[in-house]
């Protein structure tokens, strides 16, 4: 799984991948463990997240999240802050921010 957060005041730029078994630099065990487990959520397999603006205004953060499970699927979500997103969504973002 890929994470991607961009923008905000400081026009930030973070990647971060998380792997099973393969830790990631900087994360905790348990921060780890907490995100795998939100990115199987089977919820998210089948979610549908309204487009996205055209036009984001100002210093929101942009998140993109790359998910490849187990089964050989794959998705990718797009969302911004102050858009509607489901709870799962909602949920794995909290966990990896």
């Amino acid at each position: 799984m890929t994470f991607e957060r961009m923008g905000g005041k400081a026009g930030v730029h973070q990647i971060k991948r998380f792997v099973a078994g393969a830790p990631q630099a900087g994360t905790r065990p348990q921060q780890q463990r907490a995100v795998l487990a939100a990115a199987s959520a089977p919820a998210l397999k089948t979610l549908h997240l309204p487009r996205m603006p055209q036009s984001l205004c100002c210093d929101r953060y942009t998140y993109t999240v790359w998910i490849k499970w187990a089964d050989g699927t794959s998705r990718v979500y797009r969302t911004a802050d102050g858009l509607q997103q489901p709870p799962p969504l909602r949920h794995l973002i909290a966990v990896l921010s």
